[in-house]
């Protein structure tokens, strides 16, 4: 392989990094968007009951 080839993979894998940690962020992002709206309709309907299929319906 040559310098030139090493070189111009590495700006290939740098772009790569940016894209998943951007890709990261962005997900990051709607979790925490999601969570705050969780928040706020429980605050707004209190906890809700799920039925987790073993020991019966759980508050969460």
């Amino acid at each position: 392989m040559t310098l030139e080839r090493l070189g111009e993979r590495l700006k290939q894998l740098q772009l790569q990094r940016i894209q998943a940690v951007a890709t990261v962020h962005a997900v990051d992002g709607a979790i925490q968007e999601i969570e705050r709206w969780i928040e706020e309709m429980e605050k707004e309907q209190g906890p809700k009951e799920v039925d987790d299929g073993e020991a019966g319906p759980v508050q969460v």
